[in-house]
């Protein structure tokens, strides 16, 4: 019995931290979180695609936006953080396409699909004031074969 009980156990707290969204099912709560944590801009235009939070002590959040904007100046709140890094050429290394080298497909969600070429990439790192962290925040922007754009945002918290 013993054992049943530990194996359920874990698998519910599998579930429970590693908790993966659809675009199509962005909640309120995820939104106050892209927007209080990752600080996105409240008007920009961004079409969400999917959303993952993976961690208990340590949380890892991978997110993805469809957008009509390569410039990401114009969707955070440069207010906050600092985009200096961000840039073509740019260093995101842990926004790599679901084929890269070390990386299992499994661990991806079907929706995150970056490309090896990013139009703009890079790191930005802030003070999280709400959990009183650094927050790491690694972001890319693809072009997509119909004009639009892909963000991709990584980001997890030391």
């Amino acid at each position: 019995r013993h054992p049943r009980f530990l194996l359920v156990l874990a698998l519910v707290a599998l579930a429970y931290f590693d908790h993966r969204v659809d675009g199509d099912a962005f909640t309120p709560e995820i939104w106050s979180f892209c927007h209080n944590r990752l600080h996105l801009a409240q008007n920009a235009d961004l079409q969400p695609a999917g959303f993952r939070l993976n961690g208990f002590q340590d949380k890892f959040v991978q997110v993805k936006f469809i957008t009509g904007e390569s410039d990401p100046a114009r969707l955070f709140d440069t207010n906050v953080v600092d985009l200096s890094d961000v840039r073509p050429g740019g260093l995101a290394s842990n926004i790599l396409p679901p084929s890269g080298k070390g990386r299992a497909r499994s661990k991806d969600p079907r929706w995150w699909t970056p490309s090896e070429e990013h139009v703009v990439s890079g790191s930005i790192v802030y003070r999280d004031l709400k959990e009183d962290v650094r927050a790491n925040c690694q972001i890319a922007i693809d072009a997509l074969p119909d004009g639009t754009h892909a963000l991709y945002i990584v980001w997890f918290d030391d």
